[in-house]
């Protein structure tokens, strides 16, 4: 109890927060990113793939070799 009413205490005191993103910090983000597209881009193209391929079986091409 006494951590959560000294973090409001603190809290209150600071109005001008000078905060940057440094180089690292921004290289992290656009790391996180690019791994949040590529992922998705994994996630859907599974499925994807799975469904594509049920219609190329429903409606692929008959071979009726005589």
């Amino acid at each position: 109890m006494a951590f959560c009413s000294s973090i409001l205490l603190l809290s209150g005191q600071f109005t001008d927060v000078l905060a940057y993103i440094d180089l690292g910090a921004g290289s992290l983000i656009i790391q996180i990113l690019v791994a949040t597209l590529i992922g998705g881009l994994a996630i859907i193209k599974t499925p994807w793939l799975r469904v594509k391929s049920f219609f190329v079986r429903l409606f692929g091409k008959k071979n009726d070799t005589k």
